[in-house]
């Protein structure tokens, strides 16, 4: 008995026009995948004047079959298009939701993506699945099913109005066209809007198939034939990489480059090749992004990385196939593949990385490598996508939609208000996918400002860093993290009491549980504890022990051993403290620990580097800090004592008056960090001089006292 009951196919209608899905069309890949582009335009637009402009574009001839209704035919699949399109079965799938309130009121809307214009670096600026309200109409289709399985328009377009902006959102199985295919649909919806109708081309291929013949007669053997994956190398590839492939372990992330960062990446390359080179934009962004999607891997790895990146065939074959000026509203892919080793993609210039680009361009993109390459994929079951490489690679797919120029759209014939001529061209554009496949990175283009977008699924934790903020005070972490994701960073704040080292290993078994890896591990947690050492009781003692220095002891053990079996580049970062090199009365509990973290993390330092672990470690020594450690909330056992409690209250007000900001202090130290110092000090002249008289005090055997001025009364 059959529990899965299908959904009904509809009835063949007399008088549609039956038209093959073209072959290069109609393949496993593309038969998976539901297309969403999102436009964000910063005005009012009619949403009817959308509707009927767009309806008009596919009433016309060559381009009805984006109206056509897909049906499974015993040869393959088909699209049906109506002899006349009407209220019943009209030529586009059409939603509309308005909200009338301001886009900056709106849940979703008010998370679009604004660059900053101070920008110097890439940047992550969003999460796109956070716009899902935006992208999907109410009635989502998420398959192809959906389209098979009801007279819905092959392709739909969804409008979300606002009191300041409209979200334009164009949807189709991605068997009906690729980025160029999309560009050709907005660019004469556009023509329609203006009253251009006479300028609009008449598509070529609308019922026969330019590509029928292609990749049949191959005149010349694939370069990379010799490393095309088999079956079994496949098999392997995909056991070796479950996870990343599964749905629930996949993020999506919007990067923006700023157009000084990438102009200066581009004219150092162009020196360093010289002017004999040709090197294209594309190529150094395409160049950036494989080096960055590969940070997490050592930068001695040998592991195989290949790039399939996505080439449009229109003008490579515009000359036999696809007559030049008439847009072709279909696939036209071809793929060129960069093959290399992690280290080199790391360790070599960019210029470099960006000529590999060009070359694998060039020499996969001539009409005979793109012949032997269909060829190939005509041989593969469900004409499957042909890769290269091994089992054990990464694999990444790069699709550059720039010379789509999407951010050039003028919408500002839909205004409901007259814009005297301004153009409306959108200020944001977002792809997404249904079902994902990680790895896979659309170049969404070049906006007016110059600014470069790209986006994609990746697993989890290899878009940027998720913050784990682990403290016994649960409320200040929870604190944190909300800034931290207010500022669209990713955080999580978890109960743990350092002292207890089963409570670090709960938090590291519940780290790589989530999370996969630890890249950065920072053991910061301390207690200040004040008054002479036979005053301290043994229970401070002990808590100030516990937390200082058996806090960053079990931290390490319950942490680095995974991160050395990850194989990854990681950090490891401990706080001692300036004072570790003092002696200053008063506070002999709090220097004494933190003299052993400096010793323990100078041992780490060693021992890692004697097992040659690809793990930074830094010891991070603080001077004075506006950080509240001297609070009287903090209670040492020693409260009663007033020559302390006035230590207390001087040591506060001076961190208060004359200590370094904690956000500035931070900046520093992770600077630090990144650049793989192990000394790593907010106040270096400070701790410099205490180490100059701490060598002195040593070298001459001099009695111990303290520096001038701190342990005066």
């Amino acid at each position: 008995m059959n529990l899965i009951r299908k959904k009904p196919v509809p009835d063949y209608v007399p008088g549609d026009q039956v038209i093959p899905v073209h072959y290069f069309d109609d393949t496993i890949v593309f038969r998976s995948v539901v297309v969403y582009t999102l436009l964000s335009l910063d005005d009012v637009l009619d949403p009817e004047r959308l509707r009927t402009s767009l309806s008009t574009l596919v009433r016309r001839e060559g381009w009805k079959k984006l109206g056509g209704r897909l049906r499974r035919g015993k040869d393959g699949l088909e699209y049906h298009v109506p002899s006349t399109f009407d209220d019943s079965r009209p030529p586009i799938a059409f939603t509309h939701v308005h909200h009338d309130i301001l886009s900056a009121d709106h849940s979703s809307a008010s998370r679009i993506p604004r660059p900053d214009e101070h920008m110097k670096r890439p940047t992550i600026v969003g999460d796109p699945e956070e716009l899902s309200e935006l992208v999907y109409p109410p009635d989502r289709p998420d398959s192809l099913e959906d389209w098979l399985t009801s007279d819905r328009p092959t392709l739909g377009l969804h409008v979300t109005s606002f009191q300041d902006k409209t979200m334009v959102v164009l949807y189709w199985p991605h068997l009906a066209m690729d980025a160029l295919g999309q560009k050709a649909v907005f660019e004469g919806w556009t023509m329609v809007l203006e009253g251009k109708d006479d300028e609009i081309a008449t598509p070529v291929g609308y019922d026969s198939d330019p590509f029928a013949e292609v990749g049949k007669h191959p005149t010349e053997p694939h370069k990379l034939a010799p490393i095309r994956m088999n079956t079994v190398s496949m098999v392997g590839y995909g056991l070796r990489n479950i996870v990343g492939l599964g749905l629930n372990s996949r993020e999506i992330r919007m990067l923006c480059i700023p157009a000084v960062c990438w102009q200066k990446w581009y004219d150092d390359a162009r020196k360093e090749l010289g002017p004999d080179q040709f090197l294209t934009k594309g190529d150094i962004i395409t160049a950036f992004w494989i080096r960055l999607s590969v940070s997490h891997l050592s930068p001695k790895s040998n592991t195989t990385v290949t790039v399939n990146m996505a080439m449009s065939l229109r003008k490579i074959l515009e000359k036999e196939t696809l007559p030049k000026g008439r847009p072709y509203i279909s696939n036209a892919l071809g793929f060129a593949n960069v093959i290399l080793p992690a280290k080199d993609i790391l360790t070599k210039p960019l210029s470099w990385l960006a000529q590999q680009v060009r070359l694998a361009i060039a020499e996969q993109g001539t009409r005979g490598q793109i012949e032997a390459y269909l060829a190939l994929q005509r041989e593969s079951a469900g004409k499957l996508l042909v890769f290269f490489g091994d089992a054990g690679m990464h694999q990444q797919s790069l699709s550059n939609w720039q010379k789509a120029n999407m951010f050039g759209l003028d919408f500002k014939a839909a205004a409901v208000r007259s814009r005297d001529g301004k153009p409306l061209r959108p200020e944001y554009i977002q792809n997404n996918q249904s079902p994902v496949f990680p790895e896979g990175f659309p170049i969404i283009g070049k906006d007016e400002k110059g600014n470069y977008w790209l986006s994609g699924y990746r697993r989890k934790g290899l878009w940027g860093m998720t913050i784990i903020i682990a403290d016994n005070a649960i409320e200040r972490a929870q604190q944190v993290a909300s800034a931290i994701k207010a500022t669209r960073g990713q955080a999580e704040a978890i109960a743990v009491d350092v002292s207890v080292p089963e409570e670090l290993d709960r938090l590291a078994d519940h780290v790589f549980t989530r999370y996969g890896s630890v890249r950065i591990l920072i053991n910061n947690a301390g207690i200040e504890t004040l008054g002479t050492c036979w005053e301290v009781s043994t229970a401070r003692w002990e808590a100030t022990l516990n937390v200082n220095l058996h806090g960053v002891i079990h931290g390490v053990r319950a942490f680095l051993p995974r991160m050395i079996a990850s194989g990854e580049e990681c950090w490891v970062s401990n706080t001692s403290s300036s004072g570790a090199f003092a002696t200053i009365p008063g506070q002999s509990a709090y220097i004494i620990t933190k003299h052993a973290v400096q010793a323990f993390t100078e041992a780490l330092y060693v021992e890692l580097k004697s097992k040659n672990v690809l793990i930074h470690v830094s010891s991070i020594i603080p001077g004075l800090l506006n950080t509240g450690i001297f609070n009287g909330s903090q209670e040492d056992g020693n409260s009663a004592n007033h020559a302390s409690q006035e230590h207390r209250e001087r040591m506060a007000e001076m961190a208060k008056t004359q200590g370094m900001d904690v956000d500035e202090a931070s900046k520093i130290i992770v600077e630090q960090i990144a650049e793989g110092r192990f000394w790593i000090s907010t106040h270096p002249d400070i701790t410099k001089g205490f180490l100059e008289r701490r060598v002195r005090f040593y070298q001459n055997q001099e009695d111990p006292s303290s520096p001038p001025g701190i342990g005066d009364n």
